[in-house]
């Protein structure tokens, strides 16, 4: 991270970048998501899948960053509990 804070690896993707995957003008949250799995990828993390049915709570970390001083805490959570899902997934795959 550019602050020079040590952070868990899973905050750094949405913490400084969380602008970067907001829901675009157009309405394409499909390259919002695209972006945010790019930066996961590239901090050694699982690529998630943001289930449809999730979408309101997704919006809601949004909304929640830009009431509460720029705090990604919601987006984090919620990426981590993806992260959990998709590791998860993969060692049962392994294990199979």
């Amino acid at each position: 991270m550019e602050t020079g804070k040590t952070h868990h690896r899973s905050h750094r993707p949405a913490s400084p970048r969380i602008r970067v995957h907001s829901p675009l003008i157009d309405g394409n949250g499909r390259t919002g998501r695209l972006l945010l799995n790019f930066e996961l990828i590239k901090n050694g993390l699982l690529p998630i899948d943001i289930k449809f049915t999730d979408r309101r709570k997704y919006y809601d970390c949004f909304d929640a960053y830009h009431a509460d001083n720029k705090n990604p805490e919601k987006m984090v959570s919620l990426i981590a509990e993806y992260e959990k899902v998709e590791l998860e997934r993969y060692i049962k795959i392994i294990k199979q």
